[in-house]
Parts: C-alpha cells; structure tokens; sequence
C-alpha cells in the first residue's frame, strides 16, 4: 500500500480491515488495544513519515471511529456477537478481555468461535466444500452430495431438506474461496449459471439424486452463495435483488461453532476427504453427523 497512505478513506478501510478480521477476530487477539495508536502504526506500515503518520492519525480519527461503528453495526446485523467495543475516547476492548462484558453490556465472542473461524476461513477451493457439506448439514439437509467438477452446470453441492415445515427444499450451493470480498459481478456471474441449471436436463438429474423427481411434498428451489472471505456491499445488494442466500465465513463459523469445536472439524475432515469428489451419488450427511457429534433430530 506504499505511496496510498494520504488517502484517508483508503487508509481507514484498510486498517478496519486488516484490524477488525486478522488481529482483532485471531486467537492471539490482546484484551485492550489503543485505537488511536494503532492506527498510527498502521499508517506508517503503509509508507508515511512517521511525523506525517502521527499527524493523520489525529486528524482523521473521528472518521474513523464513525466508520468503525459502522462495521460493527454490521456484526449485529449478521447476527454474531461484536469481537470489539470502544470503552473510551481511544481504548477498545475486544472479546479477551475479562470484563467485557460488564464495561460494554454486550456479549463477547467465545474462544470456540474464534477457532472455527480461523480454521473456516482458510480452507481453499475443494477443501471449503467439506465446510459448506457442514453447514448444510446443520440446516438440517440429507443428502448431501458434492457435484463440484467437470459439467456440473454451476452447481458444487446439492442438497435435501429432510424433516420439518421446509422438507423437500432443494439447496443448490456455489462454493467459492478467495482472498478478496467476493464482487457484484461474481454473484451475477455464478446466479447466470443457476438460472442456465434451472432449464437443463442436468437439473432433472439432481433432483432425481436427491430423490425429488416425484416428491408428494412438491419442491422449491434455494440458490445459496457460500464463501470463506466476506461479500462486498454490492454483492450484498445484487444478491438481495436476485433471491441469492449469501453466507460469509463469520456467520459460517459461528453457526458451526454453535454445533462443534474445531477439533471435531478436522477430525471429520481428515476422515471424510477422499469423499469430496464429484459424485451426486454420494451422501455425505450420513458419515458427517455422527463425525461432528451432531444430533439433529
């Protein structure tokens, strides 16, 4: 980012991004932080003067701190616990901190959830689809099956919902792993590869491998977009416009942590892998519950 530090509104949205989803949200994340100062650093890191860096720290705190609040907004809207608060003019405490919840009113992030997290968050291409098996799993579906690979049509994983008011719905999953936030023109992209599905013969193949061919309950369809990285703002907006489900890795991981621990995360992941092949007709469900000590019944 050298030769970028005198831009305020880039400098702010770096340093909440870098601070907010790698130091703050880690398992090494400190009780207390000195927002101001860190800040600084931060500035200076990015090629500033450490004069010029101290200077632009002050001047564009306020703006900061406004910008900060509305990224935490954003926790509460997702559902999942703010992992920081500030309780001064300058000094946050994040969910390590011992009195958090006394100081701020508000709940903090449990350890269990920061694990999943971290390891949900840096799982890679076909190894996220093992994440994505999980979450479906715990929305109550089976089967589940992974149909990621060659002439899959836009579909990685299908799904059943198998008991309550929504059985019969069909889950039709886009697993997608970046570094970036996933863009406005991605969600567009793979939604123009569903609404393709929908019309082709591949469709009926699915449906009859989850065993919705002739379903006495009917069927409904439900596109879901699941990543390991967050969604951009625009990407939130198209996928509202357009009936896509979006889940981001923070409300992943904290629905999994709800369900398991990290430890039982890798341990179905290592006994599960050879079966995340391309292969409809394989039910991952059925060997994945009782790995994940999950009782859905």
């Amino acid at each position: 980012m050298s030769g970028h530090w005198d831009s305020g509104k880039d400098m702010i949205a770096g340093f909440l991004r870098e601070m907010l989803l790698a130091k703050v949200v880690a398992p090494d994340c400190q009780p207390k932080l000195n927002i101001q100062t860190e800040f600084r650093d931060y500035i200076v890191t990015s090629g500033a003067p450490k004069f010029s860096a101290e200077q632009h720290a002050i001047l564009w705190y306020p703006q900061l701190t406004m910008v900060l609040e509305e990224r935490l907004k954003d926790w509460d809207e997702l559902g999942i616990p703010r992992p920081m608060e500030l309780s001064d003019q300058f000094t946050c405490l994040t969910w390590r901190h011992p009195k958090y919840t006394k100081v701020t009113g508000r709940d903090p992030l449990a350890q269990n959830y920061i694990d999943v997290y971290d390891w949900v968050r840096t799982r890679k291409e076909r190894d996220f689809l093992f994440v994505c098996a999980c979450v479906l799993i715990l929305a109550g579906a089976d089967p589940v099956c992974i149909t990621d690979g060659r002439g899959d049509e836009g579909a990685d994983l299908i799904a059943r919902l198998a008991k309550g008011l929504m059985r019969s719905a069909m889950l039709v999953v886009q697993s997608k792993t970046s570094s970036d936030p996933i863009s406005r023109d991605m969600v567009l992209l793979e939604y123009g590869k569903y609404a393709g599905l929908l019309m082709s013969p591949k469709m009926i193949e699915y449906r009859r491998a989850l065993g919705l061919e002739h379903s006495s309950d009917g069927s409904a369809n439900c596109y879901m977009f699941l990543s390991n990285t967050e969604f951009s703002p625009s990407a939130r907006d198209v996928a509202s416009r357009l009936g896509v489900l979006i889940r981001c890795s923070r409300q992943i991981a904290f629905w999994l942590a709800a369900q398991t621990t990290r430890m039982q995360l890798e341990t179905a992941f290592t006994q599960c892998q050879q079966d995340l092949d391309q292969n409809p007709e394989t039910n991952l469900a059925t060997k994945l519950r009782p790995l994940l000590g999950l009782n859905l019944s």
